[in-house]
């Protein structure tokens, strides 16, 4: 895969059945997978919550549904129109919920691991205020709510809030090519057609 030199910009998906659901869970929703976060993603401000995940386990990728899969059938209809920009054939690997909180910061870093590098990590922010930065390579990329980009995850990144408001976004990884090629996640594509219960 190509590495991208700046976000890719792709034409607005609609998000706001999405984001009506995000404002109305209680603030103890996005304490619901803290622990992944405090594993993978130490001393950045904020949380995660996760529809769906895929973490190696033993050498081999297992995905799992995480504690906002019921919020699947809001995801799926952006993801798939994201999709259409991209070839058939690949997976959705990851799919979460970042919140970054008011004065939140999240430091420069370069997203690893081994799907990580190798897929195409796409954010759709949700909700956000004009005093967000997020930049790539020490350079500001501009944000609208319901506007999706794919992130070029092996540069430079780092994100401040330096609004009075949360930051959240859906954020998903889509890994090109067959699903053998990364193990099995023969339920995955049920979800992302919203068809699991």
């Amino acid at each position: 895969m190509a590495e991208l030199a700046a976000p890719r910009y792709f034409d607005s998906v609609e998000i706001s059945e999405l984001r009506a659901a995000l404002l109305a869970q209680p603030r103890s929703f996005w304490d619901l997978d803290a622990h992944i976060k405090r594993a993978q993603a130490p001393g950045r401000d904020g949380n995660m919550v996760w529809i769906w995940k895929t973490s190696w386990v033993d050498g081999t990728p297992t995905t799992r549904a995480g504690s906002a899969i019921a919020l699947a059938r809001l995801v799926t209809p952006i993801i798939s129109k994201i999709l259409e920009n991209y070839p058939k054939g690949g997976e959705v690997i990851n799919a979460l919920f970042p919140l970054l909180p008011a004065g939140g910061v999240i430091p420069p870093h370069q997203d690893r691991g081994p799907l990580l590098t190798i897929s195409h990590r796409i954010h759709v922010p949700l909700i956000l205020n004009p005093d967000v930065e997020f930049l790539v390579d020490g350079k500001r990329v501009a944000l609208n709510e319901g506007v999706p980009f794919e992130l070029p995850n092996q540069q430079q990144h780092s994100v401040r809030n330096r609004g009075a408001e949360d930051r959240i976004h859906l954020l998903f990884d889509y890994l090109p090519g067959e699903p053998k090629d990364v193990g099995e996640l023969a339920w995955l594509p049920q979800v992302v057609k919203g068809t699991l219960d």
